[in-house]
């Protein structure tokens, strides 16, 4: 008899039953998709199943400006501000524009030491990537004596999937059950902008926008889950009111 992993809930109707009951615990994993599939809603989802079941959690946010977040997440019902106050969430919203890469990991650890949260959501790595190429860009361009925009490309993807390997170990140092979310460019062949991530990460779950006739829906796939049992068909997804739902084909 193998031994049962404990498995954490996303808390999405249908999904936890399509990977033995959920994330397994302290797990990193990708959620990928294009731009308005959802990825942000189902990071806030995974974060509030974990308050109900009191799990504290931490929305590390490179993306949006919090303000944002909070009134996506009123559509829901979800009430971020409340959840923050009774110290149960912490938003920490990232603007690397002016700060570097390593103070952002030194904030990131100094707050989930702080918070010790059991559930963590990266929004988004893509972000982080770019951002730390753009710091480090400007440092190599220094350090060669060669100008800004000449920086060899490929010199800045090795910085870029140097950042992102870090920073998923760092992750996976914590103890929490991660998402890390990925924007995907349309009509590519990868699961994340970085080609890295995908790789570093327990688990990949896709979500994807399609059309049939005029009709654009949303599906979600999982590609990889470590140490699980799990389907790989496309199954439709929703938005509803109280968030993401998802439903097998004959349903």
């Amino acid at each position: 008899e193998k031994m049962k992993l404990s498995r954490v809930p996303i808390g999405i109707p249908g999904l936890d039953k399509l990977i033995e009951g959920g994330l397994v615990k302290n797990s990193v994993n990708l959620v990928a998709g294009g731009t308005g599939t959802g990825k942000t809603i189902f990071g806030l989802q995974y974060l509030m199943e974990g308050a109900r079941k009191g799990d504290k959690g931490v929305y590390i946010n490179f993306e949006e400006e919090t303000g944002q977040l909070s009134l996506q997440a009123k559509r829901f019902g979800w009430d971020l501000e409340r959840l923050e106050k009774e110290g149960m969430l912490k938003i920490l919203s990232v603007n690397m524009t002016n700060t570097h890469v390593i103070n952002t990991l030194i904030d990131i650890e100094n707050m989930v030491k702080r918070m010790e949260p059991a559930r963590l959501v990266l929004d988004s790595i893509s972000v982080f990537g770019i951002y730390s190429q753009i710091s480090a860009g400007a440092e190599l361009s220094q350090l060669l004596g060669i100008g800004g925009d000449s920086t060899n490309i490929s010199m800045n993807e090795i910085v870029e999937r140097g950042a992102i390997m870090g920073i998923v170990n760092k992750i996976r140092g914590f103890r929490s059950t991660s998402l890390i979310i990925s924007e995907l460019p349309e009509e590519t062949q990868w699961l994340s902008r970085d080609t890295v991530s995908e790789f570093i990460c327990d688990g990949v779950i896709k979500v994807s926008m399609v059309s049939v006739g005029t009709e654009v829906s949303r599906v979600i796939s999982v590609i990889k889950m470590r140490n699980t049992k799990h389907s790989l068909d496309t199954y439709p997804m929703f938005l509803e009111s109280q968030g993401i739902k998802i439903k097998k084909l004959e349903e």
